[in-house]
């Protein structure tokens, strides 16, 4: 079996966010995975043979997507609204 090395997945997404799609970051919760499934004898054979690690816990990342400020053009005429009877 090669090396084994933990990838902060859920980090990596959260710095994408942040830093490429310039999302407002507002929080990280980690949740905890209780009474799961994948304690069975069948995920740990798969993570010796296909060389990942069971992580319990799942992160929730929560941002916000910037307001746009939207500048008015400066040719735009102001438009004169009428009234009718």
């Amino acid at each position: 079996m090669g090396k084994r090395k933990f990838t902060p997945v859920g980090f990596k997404v959260y710095q994408m966010l942040v830093d490429n799609v310039k999302f407002e970051p507002i929080d990280i919760i980690c949740v905890t995975r209780r009474q799961q499934s994948s304690n069975t004898r069948i995920w740990h054979y798969r993570t010796q043979k296909f060389n990942f690690f069971l992580r319990g816990f799942k992160n929730l990342i929560l941002v916000r997507k910037p307001e746009e400020k939207v500048e008015k053009p400066k040719s735009a005429k102001k438009v004169k609204w009428q009234k009718y009877k």
